[in-house]
């Protein structure tokens, strides 16, 4: 996967980008700087400088974004390359006497330097009003090279961003920064969030003109889903119902003593390891046939959030995409057993009054309330003696003709 951090300077396009970065591992691009000596030449002389110091910065970001996808890395790009061409070299290029020549191989060769790189997933696109760029940037220590802008530079930078447009079909996420601080971690996570829900139905999505009332996937308060190949709102709606696939963990993963983990700065330490593979191939299976008639999406948070328990998340992050997903699911089956987890997630979708499947497998030692969900008009308690009775309930027409009453009831 690969994201674009965009917007103006001082946007907070940077701080959103490092810590999608330090949070979640992406391979981090940077607003190369490592051109720095070009730039305090190239403010003294910008028509004769243009040229080269435009095609390095471009050239610079092109063959770090190919490197990394070679290594099959996600990635997190601060800036995209389109406000490199669209936006800055644009600048320079409508208020300096360049060379058309110069225009015209620069226009050619950056066209040919996009192409060539592998295509941006999503951009998020974060924006700010002009005077708060304005006042940050008075308010911040300024480089050598910032002292030599020309006059209204950030209003003309301003106007361009006003106009910038992305390629056709492109996926933008447009961020208010003024609304959000990313230095705090919950609201990178939350935003992280959104996205991996997004790519989760990726193939099961329309693009269509909605109302926001209407939206049936919804994005955090401070950004929308926005298309700039159309003057409208594009949003995304999902065709599908959601269910979400609740499984013990802590009662079949590997044990392994002293296992360290970083998070941040800050050492941790785990008891388990990951999901046996029999147990994987299970749960996978069950969620493969919940979605082969290809009426459901399925949610299976030990696969989806932590890859079987390959993939650390602190406390905070798990019940931030705990509360996410089952507040986008329209139904809970839940294998039960004592697991917390489990317990935890049934809660919650009483809570908000959604229906469920509670399969109670015997073999399992499972907890004393599972008895008193019987009563409950939107939940169907099956019980089974062993858990491959579980995923035959689940392939049955017993559990699918319940899975369409509830939706029906709900």
């Amino acid at each position: 996967m690969i994201i674009a951090v965009c917007g103006n300077i001082l946007s907070g396009k940077s701080t959103l980008a490092k810590s999608i970065s330090s949070i979640y591992g992406y391979s981090f691009i940077p607003n190369k700087r490592s051109e720095l000596n070009f730039l305090d030449d190239f403010f003294d002389n910008i028509p004769e400088r243009f040229f080269a110091t435009q095609t390095s910065f471009l050239l610079s970001k092109a063959i770090e974004i190919k490197e990394e996808s070679k290594k099959n890395n996600n990635i997190v790009i601060d800036r995209s390359m389109y406000e490199d061409v669209n936006v800055f070299a644009k600048l320079w290029m409508d208020n300096y006497q360049i060379d058309t020549r110069e225009k015209q191989l620069y226009s050619k060769l950056s066209s040919y330097i996009i192409s060539s790189v592998p295509k941006t997933d999503i951009y998020l696109y974060c924006k700010c009003k002009q005077s708060t760029i304005e006042r940050r940037f008075s308010e911040r220590p300024h480089r050598s090279f910032e002292d030599k802008y020309p006059n209204n530079y950030i209003v003309q930078l301003f106007d361009l961003y006003q106009k910038l447009s992305f390629p056709n079909d492109s996926m933008i996420i447009e961020i208010d920064t003024e609304a959000v601080d990313f230095r705090e971690q919950n609201r990178v996570i939350e935003l992280i969030d959104f996205i991996n829900r997004m790519i989760l139905f990726e193939n099961d999505t329309q693009l269509s003109f909605l109302e926001s009332s209407k939206r049936l996937l919804c994005p955090p308060s401070f950004c929308n889903i926005v298309s700039y190949g159309n003057d409208s709102l594009r949003i995304i709606e999902k065709k599908k119902m959601t269910i979400y696939l609740a499984a013990p963990f802590s009662e079949f993963a590997i044990e392994k003593e002293e296992t360290k983990l970083e998070i941040g700065d800050v050492d941790d330490k785990r008891e388990y390891d990951v999901l046996p593979l029999r147990y994987r191939r299970f749960l996978s299976k069950c969620a493969n046939i919940i979605e082969e008639d290809g009426k459901y999406n399925v949610i299976l948070p030990h696969r989806d959030e932590n890859n079987w328990g390959k993939s650390y998340k602190s406390s905070e992050q798990v019940m931030i995409a705990m509360i996410n997903n089952i507040k986008y699911s329209n139904l809970i089956v839940a294998i039960l057993s004592n697991s917390i987890g489990v317990h935890m997630e049934i809660a919650m979708m009483i809570a908000l009054q959604k229906p469920m499947i509670i399969v109670i497998v015997e073999e399992l030692t499972t907890g004393f309330y599972a008895e008193g969900l019987t009563n409950n008009k939107k939940t169907v308690v099956k019980k089974v003696k062993k858990m491959k009775e579980a995923k035959k309930y689940i392939s049955s027409d017993e559990f699918h003709k319940a899975v369409e009453e509830l939706l029906e009831y709900d």
